[in-house]
């Protein structure tokens, strides 16, 4: 082997030694605490007006809680924490039309608005008891088709679970 070579080798050693001491700090995964990770999820508030809407965010909150897997639902009694969110906003927004009947919708944007509170049930400090709050949207499209009642029933849960992911990520990654 050449001078040359061993310079080469010496100095990509180097190299990524000094890389792999820069990331010697960096922690993987969430840095919430043990004791908040048992959460308590009692079902989503409907303040919004729109029926139904509260079902789809529960279910899409109790999926991305366990898709995410940093927190576990607990009942109230084992939990260290507690999400409580309301739907505190529902609209449906057209964003295209009808060519030829400019004032028919043939396009819709649903948004799904929600408050979210995240609480430490035993807090060192009363008064740091919240730890979280937010509010958040989540939203999806849908084409008016045929039945608009069917399509826009399709689109609820997506739209339910982009809120579901933004509100599981403010509680993960607050810390």
């Amino acid at each position: 082997m050449t001078p040359s070579f061993h310079r080469k080798l010496l100095f990509a050693a180097a190299t990524a030694l000094t890389l792999l001491a820069g990331c010697g700090h960096y922690q993987l995964g969430s840095t919430i605490s043990e004791n908040l990770r048992d959460v308590y999820v009692p079902n989503v508030r409907n303040e919004s007006g729109q029926p139904g809407v509260e079902i789809a965010l529960t279910q899409a909150l109790i999926k991305e809680i366990q898709r995410e897997g940093t927190l576990r639902i607990v009942p109230e009694e084992r939990a260290g924490s507690r999400l409580d969110v309301v739907v505190v906003g529902y609209r449906q927004d057209s964003i295209r039309y009808n060519r030829s009947r400019s004032s028919v919708s043939e396009e819709y944007r649903m948004v799904l608005r929600a408050q979210s509170t995240f609480t430490d049930l035993n807090p060192a400090d009363p008064d740091k008891a919240i730890l979280l709050q937010a509010v958040r949207e989540g939203d999806d499209t849908f084409v008016r088709g045929t039945d608009v009642i069917t399509a826009r029933q399709r689109c609820l849960p997506r739209a339910a679970e982009e809120l579901a992911e933004h509100i599981v990520e403010d509680c993960v990654s607050a810390w």
